[in-house]
């Protein structure tokens, strides 16, 4: 069975390998374009989680594939065909899951930080009467949960081109929202601006927080509670397959059976929860198009 688990895996690994191949210079146009949409999501997916834990990509990417192996090696070596297979989808599927409350709590923090940036933003702008001035000079002091957002700001030649790689780092609808603003408002009168932070921008947006960390603590105890229990199961498990008697009824036919049907009800219930508690995913804006059109308008 294990030979069996350990051949899947190889052949596996043989279909990713053939992929990369044929994702090079040289193939079909069509077919690559094909395959790099299926995978761009996912890809994606992980640059969203990275940048929210604040770790760079190429490093998560090491950490996930060192997760992965990990959890083919325990696997293996476990002698259980549905556990090895239940660790590799926990080593690859489940890791956003399972730190997916780390994510969300640092986001939280950098959304505080950027609301209280931008009434820094408002009585600077106040004062000094130019929104790109009062811009550089907040980049130049950051809080510690934006000082990587605000690097832009810091070394882009114009605060217009440092607002759009600002938005783009981000990938957070929360953080481009509040930069189509401030692009659009660097053509605004400074007085209707500050007007325009102070009463409707900022009260919004720290509603915006308040509803995202309401829906946050009602996920992240349904998530802790059944990571809990995930816990718990697994040492049962693990110690279960240290009994030889027990080992012997794990890796038979009705012992392999219990534990799909285990991990099934399990999985199914979180899916459950999971759909009960599903918010929408907010919308994304393509600060290039955005930026033109405002430049089209200005121009007009």
């Amino acid at each position: 069975m294990i030979a069996l688990l350990f051949f899947e895996v190889l052949v596996i690994l043989c279909l990713i390998a053939a992929i990369t191949v044929w994702q090079r210079p040289g193939v079909r146009p069509d077919a690559g374009g094909a395959v790099s949409r299926r995978v761009a999501p996912l890809l994606d997916a992980e640059r969203d989680l990275a940048a929210s834990l604040g770790v760079p990509f190429a490093v998560w990417a090491a950490i996930r594939l060192t997760l992965f192996a990990l959890a083919l090696l325990v696997g293996l070596t476990s002698g259980v065909v549905v556990i090895a297979v239940v660790l590799l989808l926990l080593g690859t599927l489940g890791v956003p899951w399972l730190v997916e409350d780390v994510a969300s709590a640092r986001r939280s923090r950098a959304y505080r930080s950027l609301v209280a940036t931008v009434r820094d933003l408002a009585n600077g702008l106040q004062r000094m009467g130019n929104l790109d001035a009062v811009l550089r000079e907040v980049a130049q002091h950051p809080r510690p949960e934006l000082r990587e957002l605000l690097t832009p700001l810091q070394t882009a030649l114009s605060m217009e081109e440092g607002l759009l790689d600002m938005a783009e780092r981000s990938r957070s609808a929360f953080v481009e929202d509040v930069c189509v603003l401030l692009l659009a408002g660097r053509s605004r009168d400074p007085r209707e601006l500050v007007h325009q932070l102070r009463d409707q921008v900022i009260p919004e947006l720290e509603e915006d927080i308040a509803l995202l960390d309401a829906t946050r603590a009602a996920v992240a105890v349904q998530r802790r509670s059944a990571q809990m229990i995930g816990a718990v199961l697994a040492v049962l498990i693990g110690a279960f397959n240290t009994v030889p008697v027990l080992h012997d009824f794990l890796v038979s036919v009705q012992g392999e059976i219990t534990l799909v049907i285990a991990a099934l009800i399990f999985a199914g219930s979180i899916a459950i929860m999971g759909t009960l508690l599903r918010t929408p995913r907010p919308a994304r804006w393509d600060v290039r198009l955005v930026r033109a059109e405002l430049g089209r308008i200005g121009r007009g």
